[in-house]
């Protein structure tokens, strides 16, 4: 199966809302409309209200915002249709007007035909099958953004001719060979098709003033890819002085980073103070630290949206929730903040057992409280509903082993 057949075959289930950008001013006398989810004084938003009502007085449609590249503006799909994908249409914000992005406003995508898009890649395409005699073609035609207009890039076909398999570029016959070579320039991180039951139905102004107040859902952002497991570190505080401590991680992944080193059987044997002072030979250590790239992923089905300038007050209030004292919670927040203060918002989760079913931690002697902090986050430049997380951490008695980490995924 060839590529974009693959890709196809992905991308069929899946839509994006677009991600957010930073404020515009709207320069008008009025005082600008606040939109929610941290959509302020957004130009476009207010330029597109005015265009629809005006364009469709009476509703009778569905659009939704897409992010199609890097530019400050949201890009405006409307489907006219109720009851399919047919009449797309495609608009952006440029030049301080509403712009179509085809020429004279030409339907976007006909009759089975679909719109797909990476986010803020400034790549986007159609895709149709038809039958052209004895021949079935699947055609893809691949555009770029360019001054407010769609520019086309290439077109691509497959076409299935009895038992044999063809492939044209820009109407051309070319071999598999350079046909997946040249589709290897235009390869897709995330690509997502606009399906309507994910766009908003308006009937009213109404509807279009809430579509624009609340155009994300958070279930319809992709699952972000994976990212390196960071500075998972190991703080032993035994009940007594010079205690021997072995410390194993069974580790589903692969090992980036190891201090002090350990023989991956054996792992880290050492000796251990009250204070949390750890000896290894001639060395001391503060904690045991490793870093990792796991074969795992995980989810952020539950959490917290934290705006950029509230994350180190919430991160102290939910470190000492989880269970970490003052001094592991400085050095928790020192390493993660710098990352994290400067974004719009923080999408946050501490995860539980997607984190400890493939990263295993086996001390000698048992110690009496474990505590293991993981948090998984990544930034966004808007608001993100989900369901809040609650913490119940153990009271911390006897030989308490504390770890924390983290991983920013995208």
């Amino acid at each position: 199966m060839n590529w974009f057949r693959i890709l196809l075959t992905f991308m069929s289930g899946f839509m994006l809302l677009g991600c957010g950008t930073e404020d515009v001013n709207l320069n008008r006398e009025e005082p600008p409309k606040i939109y929610n989810n941290g959509l302020e004084s957004h130009t476009e938003l207010q330029a597109y209200e005015d265009f629809l009502n005006e364009k469709y007085p009476d509703g009778g449609y569905a659009m939704t915002l897409v992010k199609l590249d890097q530019g400050a503006n949201y890009e405006l799909v409307i489907m006219e249709d109720f009851s399919s994908t047919d009449n797309i249409y495609v608009y952006t914000y440029y030049g301080q007007k509403v712009v179509a992005l085809f020429d004279d406003e030409n339907v976007l995508c006909k009759t089975d035909e679909l719109f797909y898009y990476e986010d803020m890649s400034n790549l986007f395409f159609t895709s149709t099958s038809y039958a052209d005699g004895e021949d079935s073609v699947l055609c893809e035609n691949v555009y770029s953004m360019e001054d407010g207009k769609a520019v086309l890039n290439f077109k691509i076909e497959e076409v299935i001719r009895g038992d044999d398999m063809i492939f044209r570029i820009n109407d051309e016959e070319v071999t598999l060979e350079e046909y997946e070579d040249y589709m290897e320039v235009y390869d897709f991180d995330y690509a997502y098709a606009v399906s309507y039951d994910k766009c908003h139905e308006i009937h009213s102004k109404k509807d279009l003033e809430n579509a624009l107040e609340n155009p994300y859902e958070a279930e319809d952002e992709p699952i972000p890819v994976q990212q390196e497991e960071l500075k998972p570190v190991i703080y032993l505080y035994p009940e007594s002085d010079d205690t021997d401590v072995s410390v194993q991680l069974d580790y589903d992944g692969v090992f980036t980073e190891l201090d002090p080193e350990f023989n991956i059987i054996n792992g880290w044997n050492v000796t251990a103070d009250r204070d949390g002072t750890i000896y290894l030979g001639d060395n001391s250590y503060d904690y045991l630290f490793w870093e990792g790239i796991p074969n795992a992923s995980y989810s952020i089905n539950e959490g917290f949206c934290v705006k950029g300038e509230d994350t180190e007050a919430f991160l102290w209030d939910a470190l000492a929730q989880l269970g970490l004292n003052e001094a592991e919670s400085a050095e928790f927040i020192d390493f993660w903040l710098p990352k994290m203060e400067e974004n719009p918002y923080n999408v946050i989760c501490f995860q539980n057992e997607q984190y400890t079913n493939h990263s295993k931690l086996n001390v000698n002697p048992s110690p009496d409280t474990e505590i293991r902090v993981f948090m998984t986050w990544y930034g966004t430049d808007k608001y993100v509903d989900l369901p809040a997380q609650s913490f119940k951490a153990p009271e911390r008695e006897g030989f308490t082993v504390v770890e924390w980490g983290g991983s920013e995924i995208r």
